[in-house]
């Protein structure tokens, strides 16, 4: 049965897709075959994040969402369970293997996080406490990720901080307001880190998986960042406010270094900074492919 679940889900037929989903509906009324399914969702997560396959990833978060949407299926069978799952696809340390994979890869992030509000939106009536419980664990691991040494940050840890912004912003601005903004002097402080090595090539003409490895942290880091500037700067603001904290670029640079200067900075100032920045990078690609060569 889960076989032919994941080769509708996985495969290019939306027809097949939906029949798939309709099956898994029907499947899980009863609690034997409920159990069945929700081993098979969290080990499947489990190891498809351990292997970063975000196609498989994807289409086990549109099972999650079928349970979940599903009005026949009682919420005390699998509802813990699902919120774990997509608790470690949203801020899971894990990142895409090649930049071909970079779309899903945030994808499956954004996905995820939707899932969990819509979990909180649908059974927080009966379960009290849901959305308190959820946001706790991210928090949990929101704290755990700054209280890293500054300048250590991996790229899968990088990504993590995607999830994690997003899905605190997908429940609105008061928990920003109760779980980032607090920590957002020690968050730039860990990206501040990042940012000074960020226009620094340092391509070797041997070493193909640090350069590999160079790009995807540039990469992960960019979309950081720009996320950043996008959701969060105007609340930040209002935030400030709120607080009776001075909004100015002076007060931005000494709370958040020079990750001040972004947040502060209008998002057309920003994109055309990055249009800039990525005409620089292909140009030297392009010469350090000649001098290989």
């Amino acid at each position: 049965l889960y076989r032919d679940i994941c080769g509708a889900c996985i495969g290019g037929s939306e027809e097949s897709r939906r029949e798939a989903l309709e099956q898994i509906v029907k499947s899980a009324k009863s609690k034997h075959q409920n159990k069945q399914l929700l081993a098979f969702i969290s080990e499947s997560v489990r190891l498809n994040v351990l292997q970063a396959r975000m196609g498989n990833l994807l289409n086990l978060m549109r099972i999650v969402k079928t349970l979940v949407n599903s009005t026949s299926i009682p919420p005390d069978y699998h509802l813990f369970d699902i919120i774990l799952s997509c608790i470690t696809c949203c801020v899971g340390e894990y990142a895409f293997k090649d930049t071909s994979n970079e779309d899903l890869h945030w994808q499956v992030r954004e996905f995820s996080s939707m899932q969990l509000f819509n979990i909180c939106e649908k059974y927080e009536p009966h379960c009290k406490y849901l959305t308190d419980f959820i946001l706790d664990e991210i928090d949990q691991t929101f704290k755990s990720w700054l209280d890293c040494p500054v300048g250590q940050t991996s790229i899968s840890r990088l990504a993590g901080i995607y999830g994690i912004l997003f899905c605190f912003k997908k429940f609105g601005f008061k928990r920003l307001h109760q779980f980032v903004f607090p920590r957002m002097p020690k968050l730039c402080e860990h990206l501040n880190a990042n940012l000074e090595g960020r226009y620094i090539i340092t391509f070797k003409r041997c070493d193909t998986l640090a350069v590999l490895n160079e790009i995807k942290l540039k990469a992960v880091f960019n979309k950081v960042l720009g996320y950043m500037m996008r959701a969060l700067a105007v609340p930040l603001m209002e935030y400030r406010y709120m607080r009776l904290l001075p909004v100015s670029k002076g007060a931005f640079n000494v709370d958040y270094g020079r990750m001040g200067n972004f947040l502060y900075m209008n998002n057309d100032e920003y994109e055309d900074k990055q249009k800039r920045e990525l005409k620089y990078e292909k140009g030297i690609k392009k010469l350090e492919l000649q001098d290989s060569y």
